[in-house]
């Protein structure tokens, strides 16, 4: 009896691996003989089950089995399996409102998730971005923006998302203008702008947190005040306060109309209390007050009962003392004479 042993027919059903969805991957290997036939299945997702290198699009995971039988009716089986790439899901981590001049990070925790490939991340625009292909950049725009991101998993399809950042601006602070005192004098300061206020330092104020403190310094100081509007926003500026008794009197005016030095007035600051005076050579009173505020801002007009006084020289007296208690003088003299010049 003579048997003869026939080899068994060489058949590859390829290597697998994974494809993303709606891609199709090429099975079998070109090494499978041509003169064998061949069966597939499952035959969902093939485009033909019944060659040597079908191309197979399933649907969800699966294994793929080949049967090749030769001209002796010798079989031999192999498999593969293909897995479908999840569909990637992106997080951009929604839209975001900022105040001018903060950051904000840009994408979610994670920012996509799925995919067994690896996640490559690019944002647009790139100028106010940290890292345009980073997951999660950090974002520092001047002005509202709307950012597209675009997720890619391998050479699958793009997913693009996008994020709108709105910036709304800093509070305009109007505030009050730098201001020289005396020791011991007090002042007002203000700001407006805003809805809440935060005065520092704190010393020497009435109350940090209004638009309006009483600042009475010992010494110069430069306040700044932190103004938030009802966005959230914050601002700052600030101001200096000049601590310095000072006091000038001058030595000639030109009551003529013209607005240009037609009223004789001290200039000082830190000024408690005072008596100015203005007396002809003859010794009569022609002009007096005790308000600081009257011999700093408005002074002699050159007139007594309402009739001009003819140019000439006369003499001025000025006795008080500013707040801190010193009394006050001008180039150590409490009197001194004047001119008036029409």
């Amino acid at each position: 009896l003579f048997v003869e042993v026939v080899e068994l027919p060489i058949v590859e059903a390829g290597d697998g691996g994974i494809i993303c969805a709606d891609e199709a991957l090429h099975l079998g290997s070109a090494n499978n003989n041509g003169l064998l036939s061949y069966v597939w299945q499952p035959t969902e997702g093939l485009d033909d089950s019944t060659i040597a290198q079908p191309f197979a699009d399933p649907e969800k995971d699966t294994w793929y089995y080949v049967t090749a039988t030769n001209a002796n009716g010798c079989t031999s089986i192999d498999s593969v399996f293909v897995q479908i790439d999840p569909v990637i899901t992106v997080n951009n981590g929604g839209d975001h409102t900022i105040c001018l001049g903060e950051t904000i990070q840009l994408g979610g925790e994670p920012t996509a998730l799925g995919s067994n490939f690896e996640l490559q991340y690019e944002w647009f625009p790139a100028n106010s971005l940290s890292d345009a292909a980073s997951a999660n950049p950090i974002a520092k725009p001047l002005e509202t923006t709307e950012y597209t991101l675009v997720v890619q998993a391998g050479d699958c399809k793009a997913d693009t998302s996008k994020v709108l950042v709105t910036v709304n601006p800093l509070p305009e602070i109007e505030i009050i203008q730098d201001t020289t005192l005396g020791a011991g004098a007090s002042i007002e300061l203000f700001a407006r702008g805003g809805q809440y206020y935060n005065w520092s330092p704190r010393t020497a104020l009435n109350d940090a947190n209004i638009a309006r403190p009483i600042a009475n310094p010992l010494q110069t100081t430069t306040y700044t005040v932190e103004v938030t509007d009802s966005l959230g926003c914050i601002n700052t500026a600030s101001v200096t306060i000049y601590v310095d008794n000072q006091l000038m009197v001058p030595n000639l005016f030109t009551p003529n109309g013209d607005r240009n030095n037609d009223y004789f007035k001290i200039y000082g600051a830190g000024i408690e209390n005072l008596q100015f005076s203005i007396y002809s050579r003859e010794g009569k009173l022609l002009y007096q007050t005790t308000n600081p505020k009257e011999a700093l801002e408005v002074g002699w007009d050159g007139n007594f009962n309402g009739s001009p006084q003819p140019g000439g020289t006369y003499v001025w007296t000025l006795t008080g003392q500013y707040f801190d208690g010193t009394a006050i003088s001008w180039q150590g003299k409490n009197s001194g004479i004047l001119t008036l010049m029409r």
